[in-house]
């Protein structure tokens, strides 16, 4: 299986289109009141909270004003204390890394 990128309401848009084939309680439609009907409406709400919580696959780009590595002081203004360099608040590298005392 390839490792491609996809739109997370497009998996849930296809999962509502799978859950018509055995709809659950329809009113009017005895059928639908079967355990399997049920069982697999809770397979597919099941399905349905585990792509919600999947972490995003697009990357986040941190900038250095809101890295925990950058620093600001008088005298070397500010510094990236990975590579210790000056730089710009919205530079940013791969080593960047979301403040959480914000």
């Amino acid at each position: 299986m390839t490792n491609d990128l996809i739109s997370r309401q497009a998996a849930i848009d296809a999962l509502e289109k799978v859950a018509e084939l055995y709809p659950w309680r329809v009113p009017g439609n005895r059928d639908s009141y079967s355990q399997y009907n049920e069982a697999w409406q809770d397979a597919l709400n099941r399905a349905d909270s585990e792509i919600e919580a999947l972490p995003s696959a697009q990357p986040h780009i941190t900038h250095c004003a809101e890295c925990i590595h950058w620093q600001h002081s008088a005298v070397r203004k500010s510094y990236c204390e990975v590579f210790d360099w000056m730089n710009k608040a919205e530079d940013f590298c791969s080593f960047a890394e979301r403040r959480t005392d914000e």
